[in-house]
């Protein structure tokens, strides 16, 4: 850990967050461990810029001195272009919601697959893994996905209104995870009859 004189400047990226409990919730938790530690919303409605912006929000928020910035909606899969490294599982789900900024440079991971697999082992324990229908497969379904695959879910069927995104998905995860027994499908499939 860090001298405890060091403080934390951190930012959520996202559309329509201002009012979200996550930056309160991260400084009551670092207050409990001595940390100095400030998060900022950078909500893209209120600053009206779109999604797309999301690098050129990193490089501003690493040069007023951010230490990092948690990505959320619509940010997620975009964001990934603009880093200078990711790991590994976050480029295999294709999504990134973690950004710290190290040496000034970028670097992506994702913390919604564990966070999901937690609350999901916790929750849920003993719950069935035949067959999981999933509504959403963008940047943290695709995680959620992953998570549920990597739990040993047998189908997953994922539902999106961007069909093209869950067809996308499905074949990623397919090719991840292809185990004769697992099967991934997407809405407007028809089973075979």
């Amino acid at each position: 850990m860090s001298a405890r004189n060091e403080s934390f400047l951190i930012g959520l990226i996202g559309d329509g967050i201002t009012e979200s409990l996550t930056p309160p919730m991260h400084e009551r938790e670092a207050d409990q461990h001595g940390v100095r530690y400030l998060y900022r919303p950078v909500d893209l409605t209120v600053i009206n810029r779109p999604g797309a912006d999301v690098g050129e929000l990193l490089r501003a928020g690493r040069d007023l001195g951010f230490n990092g910035f948690n990505i959320t909606h619509p940010c997620k899969q975009i964001v990934l272009e603009h880093l200078d490294e990711v790991d590994p599982q976050a480029a295999a789900i294709g999504a990134v919601n973690t950004v710290l900024i190290r040496d000034g440079k970028f670097i992506g991971y994702n913390t919604d697959c564990s966070g999901f697999t937690d609350g999901f082992r916790a929750g849920l324990p003993g719950a069935s893994l035949e067959r999981v229908v999933q509504f959403g497969s963008g940047g943290a379904g695709s995680a959620v996905a992953e998570a549920l695959l990597t739990a040993g879910v047998q189908r997953l069927d994922l539902i999106d209104v961007d069909v093209a995104r869950a067809a996308q998905r499905a074949t990623a995860l397919a090719e991840r995870y292809p185990a004769p027994s697992s099967k991934l499908s997407h809405p407007n499939r028809r089973p075979n009859s």
